[in-house]
């Protein structure tokens, strides 16, 4: 997985642990500040024992970068669109459920179009956390589910990288130095 990608996912893992304490899950602010040095731990890491990106041509360069594009640009969009529809009908206490929502599909370009297989398998996770975020029936509750779901989710898909890594000779001795 590119470093640039293991530096967004750490930082939106701390993100969604925030959100979940801004939209009253039952949580004190360590959690969300504790979210906050296990991702600037992985970012460490990752940026660390990451291997360097793939070469790609400028062209196929140009091209991934505007899906990245658009795949973003699309979600603050569908983000919006969440926050404004859900607070308009009264379910505003959902907004995390609409967020789970626009990131899942924000996903799917990105999986076809960005050497990251995992972006599949993010977008059913967080399809799967919108669907409880809207269905549970404490509200507070719900924002802990997708919150704090969203943050496990994109800590092990960048545990997961920095573990596959084929650099990672220097972390493996770490646990065989005794």
């Amino acid at each position: 997985m590119p470093r640039v990608a293991l530096a967004i996912l750490s930082t939106f893992a701390a993100v969604w642990l925030l959100l979940a304490k801004l939209y009253d899950a039952p949580i004190g602010w360590a959690v969300p500040l504790g979210g906050l040095a296990i991702s600037a731990l992985l970012l460490v890491l990752g940026l660390r024992f990451a291997p360097p990106p793939a070469p790609v041509s400028r062209a196929e360069a140009r091209r991934i970068g505007r899906i990245v594009g658009w795949a973003s640009a699309g979600e603050g969009l569908g983000i919006g669109l969440a926050n404004l529809i859900l607070s308009s009908i009264g379910l505003g206490d959902r907004i995390m459920a609409g967020i789970a929502l626009a990131v899942a599909v924000h996903f799917i370009p990105l999986w076809r179009a960005v050497p990251m297989r995992s972006a599949l398998v993010l977008a059913l996770i967080f399809a799967a956390l919108s669907l409880a975020g809207f269905i549970l029936p404490s509200a507070p509750v719900a924002a802990l589910v997708v919150g704090g779901g969203g943050a496990l989710t994109l800590w092990s898909v960048v545990l997961r990288a920095i573990v596959a890594s084929p650099r990672k000779s220097s972390l493996n001795s770490l646990n065989h130095t005794r």
